[in-house]
């Protein structure tokens, strides 16, 4: 992916420039709010929106109603650090062994800029640990709750509904799957937070709200158990949960 913030010519140079080429504002500004946080963002990672804030919502609340004192919260595809950063600044009475992975190191390393930039935020008896994993591979400490953003955008399927501006600017790693691919990467990712989920321990992730169902119904033949589909703010399926 090109840098379009390093093209020559005085077009490149004004910010109005920038708009009319099509390049987010948030890429521009280097930033974008999200829940109660400003955070850094460029193009090594999306750009956090506003329904992804009711999985953070979600996720202090299970963490609030916990009979646990320590629990041990994983994030698959930590991105900038959105969900993990903004959930961790929400709990100050329980202590939070937070660990994230994500396959990109541009990621991973945007994530540690957020990580010092709301350092001030972040209550200090949390522990933080990030490594670079293809979702939960390599990781052998089980987890109260398992939380994950995925990409869970059928890449041939669904691409004719993907705004242009997101396709040229954000990082497709972090948004597509290959469409003969999509279903047996779940299952694996399911088969993955089974066996590293404590007992009574909660899965929340954000889907496609086409594809949701259909994911729910894999869910439930891995764990064995009924999951819950969750409207966001237009009304659409986007969150799938399953407790055990």
């Amino acid at each position: 992916m090109k840098n379009y913030l390093e093209l020559p010519g005085p077009y490149w140079d004004s910010f109005v420039g920038f708009l009319k080429r099509g390049v987010p504002l948030q890429y521009i500004n280097k930033s974008a709010y999200f829940y109660k946080s400003e955070f850094f963002v460029d193009e090594r990672v999306l750009i956090p929106r506003s329904e992804t804030e009711i999985l953070v919502e979600k996720v202090v609340e299970v963490i609030k109603e916990s009979e646990k004192d320590e629990l041990v919260v994983i994030e698959v595809g930590v991105g900038p650090g959105t969900i993990g950063l903004s959930l961790l600044q929400e709990i100050s009475k329980k202590k939070i062994h937070f660990i994230g992975t994500d396959i990109s190191q541009d990621a991973l390393d945007v994530f540690k800029i957020n990580q010092f930039k709301l350092d001030y935020k972040t209550p200090n008896h949390h522990l933080i640990d990030i490594l670079k994993a293809d979702r939960l591979s390599g990781i052998d400490k089980k987890a109260d709750i398992i939380v994950t953003n995925p990409p869970y955008i059928k890449k041939d399927l669904d691409r004719s509904l993907v705004h242009n501006q997101v396709l040229q600017y954000e990082p497709h790693v972090a948004l597509f799957l290959e469409d003969d691919q999509y279903n047996a990467w779940f299952n694996d990712l399911f088969n993955q937070v089974k066996n590293l989920m404590n007992s009574h321990g909660h899965f929340l992730m954000e889907g496609h709200e086409s594809h949701l169902e259909e994911l729910c119904e894999l869910g439930n033949k891995v764990f064995s158990t009924s999951g819950k589909i969750q409207k966001d703010y237009t009304n659409r399926n986007r969150f799938l949960s399953y407790s055990f």
